[in-house]
């Protein structure tokens, strides 16, 4: 599994000026990638091959008797998709490292832009 990078994208009066662009996406990795989460973090996802499912399981699972807490899955369109995840809970989400830990269906044309919109 690959560790991708955070982008902390500024914002200026017409819209993000950096980090969202096409140029600033990172290659996902076919066994899968790591990605640290502060809770404010999101991930947008381009895509242009055939249709990816992408998958965010949960690493600890709290007593939760109505059985809420559940895999994501996304799935991201082919050749023209471009999604944005929700946010994920830390304490649900990440691994004992402060990663969300990601998989996909195939990686060929699926590049992921990890956010986060915390502080400095």
């Amino acid at each position: 599994m690959a560790t991708l990078t955070i982008i902390k994208p500024t914002f200026t009066a017409t819209g993000a000026s950096s980090g969202v662009s096409s140029g600033a996406g990172q290659a996902c990795a076919a066994g899968g990638d790591l990605i640290p989460n502060d809770g404010k973090t999101i991930l947008r996802y381009t895509n242009s091959g055939s249709s990816i499912t992408v998958t965010v399981t949960p690493q600890v699972l709290p007593a939760d008797p109505y059985r809420m807490v559940k895999t994501l899955t996304f799935v991201i369109p082919a050749t023209t998709g471009d999604f944005l995840t929700p946010r994920f809970d830390p304490a649900i989400y990440n691994d004992g490292s402060g990663n969300i830990v990601v998989t996909y269906s195939a990686v060929t044309g699926l590049l992921c832009y990890p956010m986060s919109h915390g502080g400095a």
